[in-house]
């Protein structure tokens, strides 16, 4: 009886321990919970402050009259497009700045892919002239499943117009190249017409395309001074960067949405967890822990992580590149220790779209957009200056004095165009490189390694005009 009294107290005693182990643990957890709840309504709402939107409909473009909205008049052209693989390739491959050789063994067949699409250029150009745009697009999915399939045709037109702004100028037909592409331009900027970061990197690469096409087509035709200076103003609204901060934003929305969906939609989020495994990600059993009510200390930690990075990515995307590159490094190093930030955010992204840049990546491709329209700007000027003085200035110190009207020498001060300000290398914070080179000149930045490397190719942002 002895022992079986000492068994049950031994029993009773384990029991009482046992729950005294477990109302600590809750305890101790709940505490933690609080603490961890309270971190990141905190977080969130200096996130806000900041000026990440609270709801997807914060977002969305408001409607604009049909009479205004060229995205009725590109919806019509998109339908006119007729390209087949070949003509893609001999499309791009005609617009590579890198392959001059192969320009002239490939005008023939582009231009044929020119004169098929004639209707659709047309069309593009009727679209650009209408003041605002609003695409076709189904805001009611999810925000990381909302489609914006009009991308890939707008890159298309992009390309056919600067293509044919090239073809133009090779027939002296400076009307139809110019406008051709003031036409590109504008649908560039108009792919961005969307809140999310993705048609703003669209359409940053999409005016890069276009001003590629700007040296060959100066390089055929001959403006006079009002004219340059009539398109460089153009220009000066182009600054993709400058929309960049709003676009953080809505992508820190997208995040917090992925989050939040953990808790609604398990099963949905499990099946998109479980597609990052079979890529790349842990076990499927650490999936199935994540998710498990045991583990949203660990959701309400990493939540916490990705607001304090995206908090920091909106304020670097504020600041110039050159002054922000190492912090750069460092956000992206810390989003990719973030373990299950990668599997919540990007492998719900991955099952519907690729993979996009990282932040500094990202950074830098607006920069390089800012640097080709801003060097655009400046040879431009090159050209207006020679328009009327014959020749292009030794410098661009006598460039500025000569736009300026500041010269002492009554000759310097006979030009139309005074006050033409030129903007400066948003790599370098000053002026871009400059040398004339023969009867032609050579426009070069410092790039993103943020050195100046003398002008090379393979090191700095270079553009040699060839006349």
């Amino acid at each position: 009886m002895s022992q079986a009294r000492h068994r049950g107290s031994t029993t009773r005693f384990a029991v009482k321990l046992l729950l005294l182990v477990v109302l600590i643990c809750a305890g101790v957890y709940l505490l933690l919970l609080h603490d961890l709840n309270r971190t990141l309504k905190w977080r969130l709402s200096r996130l806000h402050a900041a000026g990440v939107p609270r709801t997807w409909a914060e977002v969305i473009p408001p409607p604009i009259p049909d009479r205004d909205n060229a995205a009725i008049i590109y919806a019509q052209a998109f339908k006119q497009l007729y390209l087949t693989s070949d003509d893609r390739e001999a499309l791009k491959s005609f617009l590579n700045t890198r392959q001059p050789v192969s320009r002239d063994a490939l005008q023939a067949p582009v231009q044929l892919v020119l004169a098929r699409n004639g209707a659709a250029l047309g069309l593009a150009k009727q679209g650009g002239a209408r003041p605002g745009c609003r695409w076709s697009v189904d805001w009611s999915d999810p925000p990381p499943l909302v489609l914006l399939t009009y991308l890939g045709e707008v890159r298309t037109c992009v390309r056919l117009l600067a293509a044919d702004a090239i073809m133009a100028a090779r027939e002296r037909n400076a009307g139809r190249a110019l406008e051709s592409l003031r036409a590109a331009i504008v649908m560039s900027a108009r792919a961005t017409a969307n809140p999310t970061l993705q048609p703003l990197l669209s359409g940053a690469r999409d005016e890069v395309t276009a001003l590629d096409a700007l040296p060959r087509v100066l390089e055929e035709i001959n403006l006079d001074a009002p004219a340059c200076r009539g398109f460089a103003q153009e220009l000066e609204g182009l600054d993709f960067r400058q929309d960049y901060p709003r676009a953080v934003a809505q992508e820190a929305l997208v995040g917090l949405w992925c989050f939040d969906a953990v808790q609604r939609d398990r099963g949905t989020i499990k099946d998109i967890l479980e597609y990052g495994v079979n890529a790349n990600g842990p076990p499927a059993s650490a999936v199935w822990l994540y998710l498990s009510p045991a583990a949203k200390l660990a959701r309400l930690g990493e939540e916490i992580t990705y607001v304090e990075l995206m908090q920091e990515a909106l304020h670097l995307a504020h600041e110039p590149y050159r002054q922000v590159a190492a912090r750069y490094q460092r956000l992206d190093e810390n989003m990719e220790r973030a373990r299950w930030y990668q599997l919540i955010i990007r492998n719900f992204a991955a099952t519907n779209a690729e993979i996009g840049p990282t932040n500094e990546q990202t950074a830098i491709l607006f920069e390089r957009a800012l640097a080709l329209r801003n060097a655009m700007q400046v040879a431009l000027a090159l050209k207006a200056y020679r328009a009327e003085r014959r020749a292009y200035p030794n410098s661009l110190d006598a460039l500025r004095e000569y736009l300026g009207g500041t010269s002492a020498a009554p000759e310097m001060r006979r030009s139309r165009i005074h006050g033409w300000k030129l903007p400066a290398d948003p790599f370098s914070g000053k002026d871009f490189g400059y040398r004339r080179q023969g009867a032609s000149f050579v426009l070069y930045g410092w790039g993103e390694d943020l050195r100046d490397d003398g002008g090379q190719p393979d090191r700095d942002m270079v553009w040699e005009f060839r006349r």
